[in-house]
């Protein structure tokens, strides 16, 4: 049995800042004397500020050039937000060259107007807090109707992931900050106007009320259990409807007749076998093997594509403008669906960023619908991290996209013959939409992808940064 881990151990761990952190933002100060601690509540809810398919983008204010490093799993997270990072960096530094061109603080203030940027941080989780059931909240926190606050801890962040469920994160979490009052308060007597009278009376009944006696404190949490460089964040509702596992269970008859050419292994499993049928109103993937009939389906949130406020993240984003772009431009000529692709898909973003929307994209669906590699024609597979997977006369494949080019001859202002390239992009799987409203009324515009990224604020930075 695990020794009992003591208060030094915890304040060790960062214990007492996450408490701070938890209640920093609750009153109206810029330094913290601990006295925000009187605040500390348990925790009903502990959600990631980042989904299992997710990006980190940034926007250079100066520049205006567009960064985006796509991730699926926590090593690429670690590194995509690392590298990121360093384009906020060499803003930072370029800002502070502007500010040093000036001695006087107002001509500072009126001319240079970049202003440096807080860059990610790499732990941050957001809490959301139960009601009190002893004291009160500041009244101005009593008008809100989720009490959401925010905390940044590698261990905590790291010892989090080896839990099973959600339900179980939080209720070790909550054993942790428990175990954690009481080791603070252990032989005081504690009158109203202590600092832990009322968080030490909320974890007392919390844990009385609820049975948690089952659950160990966090910190005690095995991290070699788990692979922390590589963490799988999600396994794929649709393993049972791949042309692989369909395969397995056909009898041998079968295979003969209808797969002759796969009588002892399986054949490839591609984007083009699939048709996803998109329910926004009930924020819905509804998968089904064309050749096959097999179908299966799972919710946004089980899928990793929803944020925190329950809308869909840019990668699903990007897929639902793909779907609403194959049903507005369907039986239209080439010209019509080159032009309809800049509106509806790309916007205003460049075509180094829709590359990379494309490829996290690509990866999310390769994992969930367990595509395979394509490989070369010598049999040989792409290095890692490859773009561009296959060409075939004027299509280029991008695992799940593909870039349909055309040419059009036009008469130019001079009355010349000249010859113009059309280009759009697609989606190689089937896309569908379930009662779809009219596009103007979901939120999507030409403007942007980020019409559903309510995780960023008005200037691209992250909620709870």
């Amino acid at each position: 049995m695990t020794d009992k881990i003591t208060l030094n151990q915890m304040e060790e761990f960062g214990l007492h800042q996450l408490c701070v952190d938890l209640c920093k933002n609750i009153i109206n100060s810029q330094v913290s004397d601990g006295s925000e601690l009187r605040y500390l509540l348990p925790v009903k809810y502990i959600i990631s500020n980042w989904n299992v398919f997710d990006s980190v983008e940034w926007k250079n204010p100066i520049t205006g050039e567009e960064f985006v490093e796509p991730f699926e799993n926590e090593t690429e997270r670690i590194n995509a937000i690392l590298e990121i990072n360093k384009r906020i960096e060499d803003y930072n530094a370029k800002v502070e060259e502007l500010d040093s061109e000036y001695d006087d603080l107002e001509e500072k203030v009126k001319n240079q107007t970049f202003r440096q940027r807080d860059l990610y941080q790499l732990w941050t989780l957001t809490a959301w807090m139960h009601n009190p059931v002893h004291g009160q909240l500041p009244e101005m926190r009593q008008k809100t109707p989720f009490d959401a606050r925010y905390f940044n801890s590698e261990p905590v962040y790291k010892k989090l992931l080896t839990c099973t469920t959600p339900e179980e994160g939080v209720e070790k979490f909550n054993k942790m900050l428990y175990e954690y009052v009481n080791a603070v308060t252990e032989g005081k007597q504690l009158i109203e106007t202590s600092t832990f009278y009322y968080p030490k009376m909320e974890f007392d009944d919390y844990m009385m009320r609820g049975g948690y006696a089952e659950f160990i404190n966090l910190l005690e949490e095995d991290e070699e259990a788990v692979n922390q460089n590589n963490v799988p964040l999600i396994i794929t509702p649709f393993a049972t409807i791949t042309s692989e596992s369909i395969w397995a269970e056909l009898p041998e008859e079968v295979k003969k007749d209808m797969l002759p050419s796969y009588l002892h292994s399986p054949p490839p499993n591609i984007p083009q076998d699939y048709c996803i049928t998109l329910d926004l109103e009930n924020k819905m993937f509804e998968v089904e093997h064309v050749e096959y009939r097999a179908k299966e389906k799972a919710s946004f949130s089980e899928l990793g594509f929803e944020n925190r406020n329950g809308k869909p993240n840019r990668l699903l984003a990007l897929l639902i403008r793909y779907a609403y772009f194959k049903k507005e431009t369907e039986g239209k000529p080439f010209l019509d669906k080159s032009e309809q692709w800049k509106q509806l898909v790309q916007g205003e973003y460049s075509m180094n960023t829709i590359h990379k929307y494309h490829k996290g994209l690509s990866k999310a669906l390769t994992k969930l619908l367990c595509l395979s590699t394509l490989k070369r024609e010598d049999g040989s597979y792409p290095p890692e991290g490859t773009r561009i997977y296959s060409r075939e006369g004027n299509l280029i494949v991008e695992k799940c996209f593909i870039r349909n080019t055309d040419t059009l001859e036009q008469r130019n202002t001079r009355g010349e013959v000249e010859t113009i390239t059309l280009t759009y992009h697609d989606c190689l799987i089937e896309l569908k939409l379930k009662d779809a409203p009219q596009l103007r009324e979901t939120g999507y515009s030409a403007e942007g992808l980020e019409q559903y990224s309510a995780e960023l604020d008005s200037e691209g930075n992250l909620i709870g940064q």
